[in-house]
């Protein structure tokens, strides 16, 4: 892990004040902008803060020590947050020294905090959730394609082997009057399929949609929509793929869903959402 995200948390929380851990969002929106490039280091902070951990680490108190204490959260990142050891263990202590419980650091006062940050200003505020606005449908777009496609894919086989299948019903036909009716039913279950398919494209490419742009909404994505797009693509696509194959329709509609939703959601993340 690298100790320079821990600096930056210890800057900013001698800045700002212990205060300010009360309001868990706006510390959050602090990490997301100010660790862009720690996103390894960020990942386990926002875990800490999101577990409860540093609620639990401002209110302790000089009765308890903190090997006991940092054990016990370490072990409640580690199976409530699915970190690993040395990832919970940077995470609490990162956060000890930061708002002075860690033996080795020094006590901050409890002084009223000062206004927020400049990222959390009303202003800056305004112009994200713009951007956020302008960047979603772009990928919701991509979530679209990449389900549609994967979807088709496998939809066009089967129309290609029921096509075939009337074609040489429409040639026994011409060799025996008696295959007339066959030939009717293929051509029914023809069109039928054609409809299936038609519909199942469609519902895979509203719920790709769906999901990308709803998650790229919660990452609160504000810079590169194009990666979220891609990124949406190839998630909706090779999900769509498999789905098809193995659990066609709701099975279809329901994977899109949610891995595009997730490949969005880890690419606003990762592209420094505020």
């Amino acid at each position: 892990m690298n100790y320079e995200a821990r600096d930056k948390l210890k800057k900013f929380i001698a800045t700002y004040g212990a205060a300010v851990c009360n309001t868990p969002r706006s510390c959050e929106m602090f990490l997301l902008t100010q660790l862009a490039d720690y996103p390894d280091e960020r990942k386990v902070l926002i875990e800490a803060l999101r577990q409860g951990a540093v609620a639990k680490l401002l209110a302790k108190e000089g009765g308890r020590s903190w090997d006991s204490l940092s054990g016990e959260l370490v072990e409640q990142l580690r199976s409530a947050g699915g970190l690993s050891d040395d990832e919970a263990s940077f995470a609490i202590n990162s956060w000890g020294m930061a708002l002075g419980k860690h033996p080795d650091s020094v006590s901050i006062r409890n002084e009223p905090a000062p206004p927020p940050p400049p990222d959390l200003d009303p202003t800056i505020r305004s112009e994200d959730n713009l951007k956020i606005k302008a960047f979603t449908p772009i990928v919701a777009v991509g979530g679209a394609a990449g389900s549609a496609l994967g979807t088709l894919m496998l939809g066009m086989v089967v129309l290609l082997i029921v096509s075939a299948g009337s074609d040489i019903t429409s040639k026994l036909t011409k060799i025996d009057p008696r295959y007339k009716g066959v030939t009717e039913a293929q051509a029914a279950n023809e069109a039928i399929t054609f409809i299936g398919v038609v519909l199942l494209v469609g519902a895979a490419a509203a719920s790709g949609g769906l999901g990308g742009g709803l998650g790229w909404l919660v990452g609160r994505g504000t810079t590169r929509p194009w990666v979220g797009f891609w990124s949406t693509f190839s998630a909706g696509f090779l999900a769509s793929a498999v789905a098809t194959r193995l659990c066609p329709c709701f099975g279809t509609v329901l994977v899109a869903f949610l891995a595009t939703f997730g490949a969005a959601l880890s690419s606003a993340y990762g592209m420094g959402s505020r």
